[in-house]
């Protein structure tokens, strides 16, 4: 069904985005996990 599937894709796209935010709250820390496995530098 359109309707249902457009809902999934705005559910999946809302999850995303509060993901991203998550991350970008951590990047006032020391150490961000989300860089963990980056290079220093």
């Amino acid at each position: 069904h359109p309707l249902k599937r457009e809902e999934s894709y705005i559910n999946a796209t809302q999850e995303r985005n509060h993901a991203r935010a998550h991350v970008f709250a951590l990047e006032g820390l020391a150490e961000p996990v989300a860089w963990d496995d980056l290079p220093p530098g």
